[in-house]
């Protein structure tokens, strides 16, 4: 299961959101792994994000990339060989990306 995971860039939490589609391939599978680095709800530019694959030994880094200037990012890969590895992200560094809001006004009474 892919789990999004946090991490934090100058105390700013980040959240990796993917979304991932695995192509059964004997005997590894194929990951296309497409998702958002975001930090306060804003995106963060030029995170290095990380797939990783864990189980009873050592995990094992499967691909690397960096977020685009709107902290997207695709992840291709090739899966674990060990069915029950579990699948995780980690994002590091990056730069916030500051998102122009409406300003919401109370009405007058």
């Amino acid at each position: 299961m892919l789990t999004p995971t946090f991490a934090a860039v100058k105390r700013w939490p980040i959240l990796v959101i993917a979304t991932s589609s695995l192509l059964v391939a004997a005997p590894v599978a194929a990951l296309s792994i497409n998702g958002q680095v975001l930090g306060a709800g804003s995106p963060i530019a030029g995170s290095t994000v990380s797939l990783w694959a864990a189980n009873s030994g050592a995990p094992k880094q499967l691909a690397q990339v960096r977020s685009g200037a709107d902290g997207h990012f695709v992840v291709n890969a090739s899966g674990p060989t060990d069915k029950d590895a579990s699948l995780y992200l980690v994002a590091k560094g990056g730069i916030p990306v500051s998102i122009s809001r409406p300003l919401t006004t109370r009405p007058s009474c």
